[in-house]
């Protein structure tokens, strides 16, 4: 294994602009284009080999995870925080923001086409609303329906609870 360079040989190295990259930065400029071909999305499995995206060796997906949890752990520089922002469609929850997105898009829906419980399979500006409000109805996504939505959902006429608890429920 090489030693370390001395401090003489960094020296005359930054002395002549040497690039000098972390391994964090070749990871970054490798994920950069993948996050904006995918819009955020980046499948789990690479199409063409079928296996796991890797950067330098190094699993895309958890890496993207990595940051995430030390943005939120407030342990990410703020150079790094500040670069990733920069990616077109960077997002540090996109769970949150789809589920945002599904209902700002389902409350639309339901003023403009004035039909406060649409069916299963409705879809609105390509979101599957019908889909969406099916699992606020359920609880499946809990955690972000918030007391305020249910009442926005509610004033607009929406039925979270079945009418009927008996045989097919009614909304």
């Amino acid at each position: 294994e090489t030693p370390p360079l001395e401090k003489w040989q960094l020296n005359l190295l930054k002395s002549i602009n040497f690039p000098f990259k972390s391994n964090w930065e070749n990871i970054y400029e490798c994920i950069k284009p993948l996050y904006i071909q995918y819009k955020g999305g980046i499948p789990a499995k690479n199409p063409e080999s079928k296996t796991a995206y890797t950067c330098h060796g190094i699993n895309v997906k958890r890496w993207i995870t990595k940051q995430r949890s030390r943005f939120n752990d407030g342990t990410l520089e703020n150079e790094k925080r500040e670069k990733l922002e920069e990616i077109k469609y960077w997002s540090w929850d996109p769970i949150g923001d789809n589920f945002k997105k599904n209902f700002e898009t389902l409350i639309e829906y339901i003023k403009k086409e004035g039909v406060p419980n649409p069916t299963q399979n409705t879809i609105y500006k390509g979101i599957g609303i019908g889909v969406f409000l099916g699992k606020l109805r359920t609880g499946r996504i809990d955690q972000k329906f918030t007391k305020e939505m249910r009442s926005e959902l509610e004033k607009l006429g929406t039925h979270i609870k079945p009418l009927n608890r008996r045989g097919s429920p009614k909304f």
